[in-house]
């Protein structure tokens, strides 16, 4: 399972946490520290972060946590019927 990188939904989530936080939050400049984050995990000399040739991508950019634990279990159901 693989769960992507979605960086303007986990920008978003951030800067709207920051703001419950009280804390300063600009969408762009939180974009580009997540952006930065991602590159660098997916080039990292040691288990670079990547997407196994066989992996299920999932998006849950719209999903509540419930709707992504449906959604990972009849996956897996799924996998298993096969």
């Amino acid at each position: 399972m693989f769960f992507g990188l979605f960086l303007k939904r986990d920008a978003k989530r951030r800067y709207l946490e920051n703001k419950e936080r009280g804390l300063e939050a600009d969408l762009e400049t939180i974009k580009k520290e997540i952006e930065q984050r991602d590159y660098q995990d997916m080039h990292r000399a040691i288990s670079p972060l990547k997407k196994a040739d066989d992996a299920i991508e999932l998006d849950t950019s719209n999903m509540t946590l419930e709707e992504v634990v449906d959604q990972v279990l009849t996956l897996i159901n799924k996998t298993r019927e096969e």
